[in-house]
């Protein structure tokens, strides 16, 4: 059967395979915090069907960014991220409450309904985060390690200035980056 697979389709699985599979759990934590709130907000707002799932949404948003943060790409939580996976989910979040709101208005239960839409979020929400929010950092782009300076073990103390034995050496290049750097 994999025989059928185009080669594209195999290598894309080889490499993100194990990532979606945690994406997808952590979705699914995700959709029962979006369920539970939106049935604690409904009876309250369920004559805006659209607010009702938007609030619901933002709340698993949230969650779904120190989960996915933490187990999925296993990265470090910032305020850029956070932002960055909030405006790429609220936009798949939009395409969601729009499939939703329409539901509910051909007449679908608003439980099926928010299923149905829940989806196109999480495709929107995984290629936008794999390629765009949690991307590892280029080699030599992170934040630069300052260089520490070296003294020898007799140094300049104690009156023993202008000795041979005391030269220090040079201060060794920071290992940031690739090891093409060291020499």
């Amino acid at each position: 059967m994999l025989s059928r697979v185009p080669e594209g389709a195999r290598s894309l699985w080889a490499r993100h395979g194990d990532r979606l599979w945690r994406y997808l759990l952590v979705g699914a934590t995700g959709t029962l915090v979006n369920f539970a709130v939106l049935k604690a907000v409904w009876p309250v707002l369920h004559g805006t069907p659209s607010l009702a799932d938007g609030v619901a949404s933002e709340v698993a948003i949230l969650t779904n960014y120190g989960l996915n943060t933490w187990f999925t790409f296993r990265s470090r939580p910032s305020w850029r991220t956070l932002l960055q996976y909030n405006l790429v989910l609220a936009g798949g979040s939009l395409l969601q409450v729009g499939v939703f709101t329409l539901l509910v208005d051909l007449g679908l239960y608003y439980l099926l309904a928010n299923l149905l839409a829940i989806p196109f979020n999480t495709i929107v929400g995984f290629v936008l985060s794999q390629w765009w929010v949690f991307r590892p950092e280029p080699a030599g782009k992170g934040v630069p390690v300052p260089a520490v300076r070296r003294s020898s073990s007799r140094g300049d103390r104690g009156g023993r200035e202008g000795r041979d034995d005391d030269d220090e050496r040079p201060d060794p290049e920071p290992l940031v980056g690739s090891a093409d750097r060291r020499r």
